[in-house]
Formats: structure tokens, sequence, C-alpha cells
């Protein structure tokens, strides 16, 4: 017998809204009734210019968004591979962004036939990545200037290196910065640690040049795959003045 639809009620009560699933007539507990509904609804959720769409509540959402992450996962023979290989293989190009997530489906455009022979090979060819990128640092930049350059709007700081840091896109890593030999840990800390450098260095480049319209900063990204962090390190930083004029000097 085909099971019945999950139904989904939203109702107001004095703590705000909330969500309902009946199955059957018979009511689901909130955890296990969402956990169905984003399941049998998800392809019409994935639609983001669909008519009539619910709109998700916080937890939905957060569901919803977790089982879009398992889509998206590659899969040997219906097993699903961790998201740090496939991430890792879909930034350096040994897994197509697009295409069939079943690897063993994955066809060489040069030769015709499989890409991977088997897990193994796949195994080989992370392990080779991994290998690479912690050993040999990865760049990311940010920029911090004047409003109005380069059709700027607004003041930036370190803007694009909280991108730079989703360079493979890792779930579950710690960011660790260090600035005047003290150690920051998290993102939130270490976003403002670099804010902090970034407006020292800007201010000291102030006081030496007139018109400075920005710096840009190269940072080192120190990747360690053993305790799954991101160090960066000020005092590896480069810092480039970016269109400026000298101070005139007087004795």
């Amino acid at each position: 017998m085909k099971k019945k639809p999950v139904k989904r009620t939203v109702v107001q009560t004095k703590y705000g809204p909330q969500v309902r699933y009946y199955q059957g007539g018979k009511r689901l507990t909130e955890t296990k009734g969402r956990k169905k509904w984003v399941k049998e609804n998800y392809e019409a959720l994935n639609r983001p210019y669909a008519k009539e769409k619910p709109v998700l509540l916080p937890k939905e959402q957060k569901a919803f968004t977790w089982s879009k992450a398992q889509k998206e996962l590659y899969t040997y023979k219906g097993k699903k591979i961790k998201k740090i290989v496939t991430e890792l293989l879909k930034a350096t190009k040994d897994l197509p962004e697009d295409g069939p997530r079943e690897i063993t489906k994955i066809i060489d455009p040069n030769t015709g036939k499989p890409a991977f022979r088997n897990y193994g090979e796949l195994e080989q060819i992370y392990e080779r990545q991994r290998q690479a990128l912690e050993q040999s640092y990865t760049l990311a930049e940010s920029l911090y200037g004047a409003a109005g350059w380069r059709n700027r709007t607004q003041n930036e700081s370190a803007v694009s290196l909280l991108e730079s840091l989703k360079i493979v896109g890792y779930d579950g890593w710690k960011l660790i910065v260090i600035d005047q030999d003290v150690v920051y840990n998290g993102k939130v800390k270490g976003m403002e640690a670099i804010r902090r450098y970034e407006e020292r260095e800007m201010e000291a480049a102030q006081a030496n040049f007139e018109d400075i319209s920005a710096l840009s900063f190269t940072y080192t990204l120190d990747w360690n795959f053993t305790t799954k962090t991101i160090t960066i390190n000020t005092d590896d930083a480069v810092a480039q003045i970016r269109q400026s004029d000298p101070k005139k000097r007087t004795n």
C-alpha cells in the first residue's frame, strides 16, 4: 500500500508560528514530520521561482539546506563519499561540477571510458591533491580602501579574504589568526583580528603618503588536514599600496 503524503499546517501560537505535520490522520513528532515532509517536497522546494511555495520556518530551512547538501554529494556504487573528498576534487577539477553524482557513471571525455576504474583510484587522486594543498600553502587576498575608488561604494576590510576561505568549501574547519603574537580562534575573532591589522597598516601608510586610495593584502593560508585548521599569521602578510602620492617632506 502506498504511504499517504505528509501534510503540513502552520498554526499561530503565543510563542509565534509553529508547524504541525500529519500523515494518515495521525500527528507526527516535529522532528520526524519535518524530515519526511522536506524529503517528499524537496523538488518543489528547490524551485526558486515556484508559485505558492511555502515559506519555510528556520528549522525547515535548515532541514532543506541539509537535504540539498546531501543530494549534491557524490556516491560510489550508491554509497555517499565524504564531502571533504568531493569538494577538494571538485575544486581541483578532478570531479566535474555538473554531471552524474555517481562516479561510476562519470565518463572521461578524452577516452570515452569511465573516469575512475575503482574507488581506490579516487582515493589516490584525493590523497595526492590533499598533500599538494597541505604542503604548498594557498594565498588569499583582501582589499582595504576608500569609498569611491574604482567605483567602490563603501570601505571594505577583509571581505575578499572571507571568500578565499571558501576555496574548497570545507565545513567544520577552524580558522586561527595570529596577530602581534596573540592567537585568535574562530572565524569571528579571527576576522576581527584581520580587520584591526588592516586598519593599523592603513593608518601607518596614511602617515607617509597623501591621497592613498587602497591597500591590498596577500595572506598565506596554512592548511592542516590533521587538525582541520586554517592558520593565518599577519607577520607573513604582504601589503601593497594602491594609487598613492608621496608626501612632500620638509627639513
